[in-house]
């Protein structure tokens, strides 16, 4: 899976969703090639590769059944620094900030 295979079935699958909208990449300083892509699961995790706007760098989940944006979710896995340890985040109770 690339960044682009992530966008081209994100929108098949949301054609309402606003992630990839030229409008709301260009609001924050964001474009194609900074993404990069990892397996995490049962989601793909979308980071960025160089911070945007304001320093941000938030890392987006994307669910491998139904490619919906599944970040706010309480559970869900992600790929810690090192590409082969995973931890389990919570993201209720938690001072998790991106």
């Amino acid at each position: 899976m690339t960044p682009s295979e992530l966008k081209f079935k994100y929108q098949q699958n949301n054609p309402d969703g606003h992630f990839f909208d030229r409008a709301t990449m260009r609001f924050f300083g964001d474009t194609m090639k900074n993404y990069g892509i990892r397996d995490a699961g049962t989601h793909w995790a979308l980071y960025r590769k160089r911070p945007v706007k304001h320093g941000l760098k938030s890392i987006h989940y994307f669910d491998k059944r139904t490619f919906c944006d599944t970040t706010s979710t309480p559970q869900i896995w992600a790929t810690d620094t090192h590409p082969t340890k995973q931890r389990r985040l919570s993201h209720e109770g938690s001072n998790h900030k991106d």
